[in-house]
């Protein structure tokens, strides 16, 4: 907490990274299906096929970074896992998407659990990029088109994720960038973005975990301390 409120900006990790290998392969499970359609043994969509995890992990690659909030600050799994057992902090903010969007942050937006939700999306997103490929007559357009559906698909997918995993009730923010090298923090293992959106306006509150030491004056001291000012501070009712 103290990094983040005294540096002003959350780390968002390159979307490959994640400890979880089914954040990376279950959206494209739900995509592979349509891909694989054929009519007339002919594909039907314009992406023709889903490529193995090593070369999606490959596409992914220092150009996609994000960082995952949630809605409920009473999940305790959340506690357990992100905040020390329930002796961290969690900061909450009040983010919209003309503050994001001057950082080149695309968000917030709320992951989607529905599996049917999840169908329509993807269905409806070949059908448009296929639609708008079939009107182009030059080939180098197509190409170009080609190679942008593929990239909006795999954004498309950082937003869906396993239905049993609703109740985390997470949003995402996406930072897609080319010059990893500019904007990169790396440590031995990782590499990160930082997002510079901690702010008097987007700070809206803190949350003393349940297992905490920290007293709330200790916290709004901190907070002065980082000149970040009207944010409250309370303490966690969950049970850790």
């Amino acid at each position: 907490m103290r990094g983040i409120l005294s540096s002003k900006a959350l780390w968002a990790t390159d979307a490959r990274e994640a400890k979880d290998k089914r954040e990376v392969t279950y959206p494209f499970e739900i995509a592979r299906p349509f891909v694989d359609e054929r009519v007339n043994g002919r594909p039907r969509y314009l992406i023709k096929q889903i490529h193995p995890l090593d070369e999606i992990e490959s596409e992914l690659r220092g150009k996609f970074f994000i960082a995952c909030l949630s809605e409920a600050d009473n999940i305790p799994g959340q506690w357990k896992a992100y905040a020390d057992e329930g002796r961290g902090c969690a900061i909450g903010f009040k983010l919209t998407h003309d503050c994001c969007g001057q950082q080149n942050i695309v968000g917030p937006f709320p992951m989607v659990y529905d599996d049917a939700a999840q169908r329509q999306m993807t269905r409806r997103f070949l059908e448009l990029a296929t639609n708008n490929w079939r009107k182009l007559q030059s080939p180098d357009d197509q190409t170009r088109l080609y190679s942008a559906a593929v990239i909006e698909l795999l954004v498309l997918q950082i937003s869906l994720k396993d239905p049993q995993l609703k109740d985390e009730r997470e949003w995402r923010l996406l930072v897609a960038q080319k010059d990893q090298e500019r904007y990169s923090v790396k440590t031995n293992e990782h590499r990160y973005v930082e997002l510079p959106i901690c702010t008097c306006e987007t700070v809206h509150e803190v949350v003393i975990g349940p297992n905490s030491d920290l007293t709330e004056c200790r916290v709004e001291q901190i907070l002065v301390d980082a000149g970040l000012h009207g944010a409250q501070v309370r303490r966690s009712e969950c049970q850790v």
